[in-house]
């Protein structure tokens, strides 16, 4: 099987910045590597996030409202700090 990518491990190292308006949060990542933070997202099962799409260094997660967009940004940058 292959290896999963997992949120604890990508986001430290390839998340670059988080923002975001209404339901949609936008990802900036490290060039290259959007597939793998879009991967680990839709392994974590999230039910928050109706759906993502990968771009080359960004990731277009779409929530259920602003609300949850908001949570989720917090919890995504909860990941990265130190």
């Amino acid at each position: 099987a292959a290896v999963r990518p997992d949120l604890g491990q990508v986001l430290p190292t390839l998340l670059v910045s988080v923002d975001g308006v209404g339901p949609l949060l936008v990802l900036k990542t490290a060039s290259g590597s959007a597939g793998a933070i879009t991967e680990a997202l839709d392994q974590a099962g999230w039910a928050e996030i109706i759906g993502t799409i990968a771009g080359d260094d960004t990731v277009l997660v779409i929530t259920r409202s602003q609300r949850m967009r908001e949570a989720i940004a917090s919890r995504i940058k909860g990941f990265v700090k130190k």
